[in-house]
Parts: structure tokens; C-alpha cells; sequence
């Protein structure tokens, strides 16, 4: 894991432990604490500190940083057994954060164990669980389903012309049709309702998909009956009036 970059800084407990400080020692307490944070320790050589806090360290300067790091700043460091300095308070707070952070992530590992690690960018109706063979891939898969309610809706007959509810039919379908079979059969009860349906009468395609409505039209209609088919036609092909009930009388 990479290291923070970032670590918390107490306002009120920063800013009573210093009050009595000059700036100057607060700028170098500061900087020193900043590059502990980056580099795990600060030097133990007083010309490196100086360095390192942007300060003057010639022999002309030598007393004055000296007499500024041993008032105040210098108890605020102790040996980390390696040769350099480590304020253990700052230490402390960076083994909270990796403690913090690894205990984020084995939540977010146990959370998400055996899901897949993509992210999903289809639309809600778009659901990886399709009728489809499980041998095809998800977007495969997710094409195929999205083609079957294309061809629905492209089969279903418009009222002067137009098709409306597009979206409650596309979330009825997914509800509903799980399966390759029935959605056959709904593209079947849908091209027997679209041919016998008159121009202007189609329900809204929702209608025709909730409470199986649909199911009414599995069986392609029958042709109404001829109610004169029974009936002798009214003139014969040799000229003569012939009568459609042989019980009429006489006129």
C-alpha cells in the first residue's frame, strides 16, 4: 500500500504545545514533522536538520540554530534506534491510519468476495441475468435479450400510429420473460393480435403484456362464419329466383 499523504494535525493540542514558542520554532518543528511524514525519521546531525528546515548552519549561524532547536524543538524527537529522530507521537498516528486503512480494505475484500470486480455501466433494465445460454458472454447475452424485445415491439401494432409505454412494456418484459420458450410464444400471441387487430383499436403495448393478456391470443383467430353460407343464394346460375328458406310462404 502506498504511503499517505496526509496525517492529522490537533489544531488546540498543536497550538497550546507551542504557545510559548517563537515562530521560528514552530516553522522548523513544522517542517521536520512534514519530511518524518515522508521519509519515516529525521537525521540525528544538526547541519542535516538545518538543512533540511532551510536554515543557516555556517559556523557564523551554528550557536543561533543551535540555541533554537535545543530550547524547544529538540525533546520533541527521540531515537528510533537507527540513528535518527522520530517524533513518536507522529508515529502513532501513522500505524492508526495503516491500521484504518487495512481494516477498510478487508471489509471492502470480505464484502465483495466472489463478485465480480467490474463495474457496471448498463442501465438498470439491462440485467446480466438473461434467458440467454449461460454459455454466451454477459454482453452477448444482454444484446440477444435487448434484440428479442426490439423484435416484440417492432411486431406490436401501432394506434394511429404510434406505440407509447416503450419503457413499462421493456421493464414488464424483463420481469416477466425469463425464458427463450415464452418469450416465443409472446412473439407468436403478438403477430396473431398485430394481424387481427383493427387500425386504431391496439392497446398500449403494457396492457397487452401485464396479466397475460397476451396469452388470449396464442391460437390464431378463426375466420368469423359466413352466416348466409347455409343459404341458398338468391338467383341461380340459369337466371331463376331461388329462395334462401324453403319454409317461407308463398308470397
Amino acid at each position: 500500500m502506498g504511503k499517505a499523504p496526509a496525517f492529522q494535525m490537533y489544531a488546540q493540542d498543536f497550538d497550546m504545545d507551542t504557545a510559548a514558542w517563537s515562530n521560528d520554532e514552530v516553522g522548523i518543528y513544522t517542517r521536520l514533522l512534514n519530511y518524518e511524514w515522508i521519509n519515516g525519521s529525521i537525521p540525528s546531525n544538526l547541519a542535516e536538520i538545518a538543512r533540511i528546515v532551510r536554515e543557516p548552519y555556517s559556523p557564523r549561524f551554528h550557536a543561533k540554530f543551535t540555541e533554537k532547536w535545543m530550547r524547544n524543538v529538540a525533546h520533541k524527537f527521540a531515537q528510533n534506534g537507527n540513528g535518527n529522530l522520530i517524533n513518536r507521537r507522529m508515529e502513532e498516528v501513522r500505524q492508526n491510519q495503516l491500521k484504518y486503512s487495512e481494516s477498510r480494505r478487508k471489509n471492502v475484500s470480505i464484502r465483495y468476495k466472489d463478485k465480480p470486480t467490474y463495474v457496471d455501466t448498463h442501465e438498470k433494465h439491462m440485467d446480466l441475468h438473461t434467458p440467454l445460454s449461460s454459455s454466451s458472454s454477459s454482453s452477448s447475452n444482454i444484446k440477444t435479450y435487448m434484440q428479442l424485445f426490439d423484435k416484440f415491439w417492432k411486431i406490436y401494432p401501432s394506434r394511429n400510429g404510434r406505440k407509447v409505454t416503450k419503457k413499462e412494456s421493456l421493464q414488464c418484459f424483463k420481469e416477466q420473460f425469463k425464458s427463450e420458450s415464452k418469450i416465443g410464444l409472446l412473439l407468436q400471441a403478438t403477430e396473431n393480435y398485430s394481424k387481427s387487430c383493427k387500425e386504431g383499436f391496439a392497446k398500449d403495448p403494457i396492457r397487452f403484456l401485464k396479466k397475460d393478456f397476451w396469452r388470449d391470443w396464442l391460437e390464431k383467430p378463426e375466420e368469423p362464419d359466413d352466416p348466409y353460407a347455409n343459404f341458398e343464394r338468391i338467383g341461380g346460375k340459369d337466371g331463376s329466383q331461388n329462395r334462401t328458406d324453403s319454409n317461407l310462404e308463398n308470397d
